[in-house]
Parts: structure tokens; sequence; C-alpha cells
């Protein structure tokens, strides 16, 4: 068996070196257009065409360039930007605070109306004999001569002013006369002062010194109020407001008709004269009374 497959190695060798091999072929031969066509093999050689030699590039043409224009500064716009608010800071937490209850409070008891009581029964200032009613009573009778002179002033002004001065302010009905009004007053409270107890302060009022209701008759009651300056004995001195401005006057109750003393010195001041009349009436002969407020 191994002696048939070695001579049958021999046979077969040289055979495969055969077709192995390849074939020479002539350098006289061309392929020709066709590879798969044996009719495109000639035994004349192909002429060859030369390649022809590659032309030199062309110089790319030369592009004149114009020198860039300036370009106009460009105008830029400021827009006023609106200021950037700043952050609202954030509210505090906020804290509900508990009501108070407040305790109910006592019901205010009435007040009493003060009413002054007598100079006699009115304590006396330490270090001093004088009672507050002489202090209000000075008081006045600064106010009512530092007025002398002064034109315009009507009776009301003056002695409201007067006795604002000391404090005091008496509401007396502003659609009545002043004199009459403030002199009722005064009586309704019992501030009334007899003749012979005048003081500096006190108010002396007199009557028919004006023809209030304009009959012609001196029956016109309390028409002129003033303040008690000083007294000298019986004679009072006196500030008025009288033709037309502040004036000083005098009274003497004890002697109402006479005019001047023996000296010259004027007793009582003519205050007016009523038609029919022997002549004019004096202060003494128009005194009503005495108040100290």
């Amino acid at each position: 068996m191994r002696s048939t497959l070695a001579a049958l190695g021999c046979v077969l060798t040289p055979l495969a070196q055969s077709c192995v091999r390849p074939a020479q072929v002539s350098d006289s031969y061309a392929f020709g257009a066709g590879a798969l066509n044996t009719d495109s093999w000639s035994t004349h050689p192909r002429a060859r065409v030369p390649t022809p030699a590659p032309r030199p590039p062309e110089p790319a043409p030369v592009a004149r360039t114009e020198p860039p224009k300036p370009e106009p500064p460009q105008q830029t716009v400021q827009t006023p930007q609106p200021p950037k608010a700043s952050p609202r800071p954030e509210p505090p937490p906020r804290v509900v605070a508990q009501p108070i209850v407040e305790a109910p409070r006592p019901e205010p008891e009435p007040v009493k109306p003060v009413l002054e009581a007598p100079r006699e029964q009115q304590p006396t200032l330490a270090g001093s004999t004088r009672t507050e009613a002489d202090l209000r009573g000075i008081q006045r009778v600064e106010a009512a001569s530092a007025l002398l002179g002064t034109p315009g002033l009507q009776d009301r002004a003056f002695v409201a002013h007067v006795l604002r001065a000391a404090g005091q302010d008496l509401e007396v009905d502003r659609n009545r006369p002043y004199a009459p009004a403030l002199y009722e007053l005064l009586q309704h409270r019992g501030l009334l002062v007899q003749t012979g107890a005048a003081l500096p302060g006190d108010l002396i009022f007199f009557k028919n010194t004006a023809d209030l209701n304009s009959n012609g008759r001196p029956d016109d009651g309390v028409t002129l109020v003033g303040v008690v300056e000083r007294i000298d004995g019986s004679r009072v001195v006196l500030i008025a407001q009288r033709a037309g401005k502040v004036r000083r006057l005098a009274v003497d109750p004890s002697r109402p008709e006479l005019v001047r003393d023996a000296h010259g010195e004027v007793v009582n001041t003519r205050l007016v004269r009523w038609p029919g009349s022997d002549g004019p009436l004096t202060a003494g002969q128009c005194l009503a009374g005495f108040a100290r407020p």
C-alpha cells in the first residue's frame, strides 16, 4: 500500500509543478483593449502616446485693492438707564399685640362751684398780711394804669383786659351793653361792696352817664364801669374809659355835688349834661356802687 502511494506521488509531483510555473510572455506582445478577448493579442508592438508635459500654472490675477475708506465715527447715544431700585427690605414680621383690657375707671365726681370766701375769712399769704384778693386788686390797678391815655377802647375791652391781667375771665352776655350786664352778674354772685369798704382794684359803677334807650331822660341804669386806683380819705380816684380814651376820674360819695375843693383839686368829675337840667351831673351824683370780683 505504501509503495503504491509513493509511486503515485512520483507521477503527480512533476505535473503539479508544471501547472504552477508561470507562462513566459514575449516582450513583443502587447496587451490589447480587451483583457478577456483572445483576438486582442497582436504581434505588432503598440505605439506609445507621449504624455504631454504639464503646463506651468498661470499666475493668479493680481486684484487691485484700494485702501479702505475710513468710516465716519458713529455717535453713540447713551440712553439714560433708569436707576436700579434698591431691593426693598423685607418688613419685619408683624406682631399682633394682645388687646389691653383696661380696668373700668371710676366716674368723676361732679365739680362743685368754688365760691370765693369773704376777705375776712381768706387766709393771708406767708410772710405778709395781704390776701389773694388783695394781690388780684393790685394786679388790676397795674393793668388799668398801663392803659392810661389809650384811645379807642370801649369799656368792654378795657375791663376785660384788666380782669385777665389778674387771672380772671368773666363771661358776660355780648348781646347786652357791657356795664349793666357785668353789674348784674357780680350782684347775682354776691360780690357787691359797700361804699365805705372799697379798696384799690375794686370795680366802680356809674348810672345815667349815657342815653342807652334814646328817650332823652336819665333812666338808663348802670352805664359806666371803671377800676379804683387809690382812695384819699373819702375821695376815690379811678381809671375808666371816657370821651374816647382811658382817663383818670375822681368821685367823693360824701360830697356828691362838689366839683372842686378850696385848693382847686377835682373832687367829683363832671360826667354828663341832660336836657333841661341846671348843670352837668357829677360822678358823685351818678355813683351806683362798688364790686370786688
